[in-house]
């Protein structure tokens, strides 16, 4: 081979490495865009489900429960509430945090409580018990 072959071979070489690069390249990205939607479509189905689990929750305990015929507490299913008794009406706020209720009343005069709670297959007896061992028995309301 003269030298301008050899010029010619170098060239087509050359050449060659650049398109194995740029196809090289184009797959990396093809891959990186293909992975980064797969993260970014868990992540939007985590938060989904992640809200979707919260309101499911909440929706356990909706409807109005009594303890005694004296009793009531009533749920929304929206993290709001009340405690009806013969005397008065207390409204609360509450979160459900995996097997338990936290309640914040508003009127400062009544205590915050938090319990671990349970419910009956059929949904119609709640028991709620205190952190310090006071279980309670509850009866939904039609």
């Amino acid at each position: 081979m003269d030298e301008r072959e050899q010029q010619l071979e170098r060239y087509r070489q050359r050449k060659l490495r650049r398109k194995r690069q740029q196809r090289r390249r184009r797959i990396g990205i093809a891959f990186f865009t293909i992975l980064l939607l797969l993260v970014i479509g868990m992540i939007v189905y985590m938060a989904i489900s992640v809200r979707s689990g919260k309101e499911s929750e909440k929706d356990i305990l909706v409807g109005t429960w009594s303890s005694d015929l004296v009793t009531f507490y009533t749920f929304d299913g929206k993290g709001s509430g009340s405690m009806q008794t013969s005397l008065s009406i207390y409204d609360f706020s509450y979160e459900l945090k995996e097997q338990a209720v936290v309640i914040d009343y508003e009127d400062e005069t009544v205590s915050d409580a938090a319990y671990s709670f349970s419910l009956s297959d059929d949904g119609s007896i709640l028991i709620l018990t205190s952190y310090d061992g006071s279980i309670f028995e509850m009866t939904k309301q039609p």
